[in-house]
């Protein structure tokens, strides 16, 4: 088992590689498990949206088609 304050999701990202991604509600904040993961010098990103996190892996959207890029 990796831990308490692991990221919710671990992403292979086809530009980046393994990403470490935070889900979060609009005005959530990380708890202190968390805040003590990433000092550890993970680099994790928070997101708040599936939106955002498919900006931060860059990831293009599929088009309303139902296409993919």
């Amino acid at each position: 088992a990796i831990g308490k304050g692991c990221p919710d999701l671990l992403v292979e990202s086809p530009r980046y590689g393994l990403m470490l991604v935070e889900v979060k509600r609009p005005k959530g904040a990380l708890t202190a498990d968390q805040k003590r993961f990433q000092m550890a010098g993970w680099p994790v990103y928070i997101v708040r949206s599936a939106e955002e996190a498919l900006r931060v892996i860059q990831v293009p959207r599929p088009s309303s088609s139902g296409d993919t890029p």
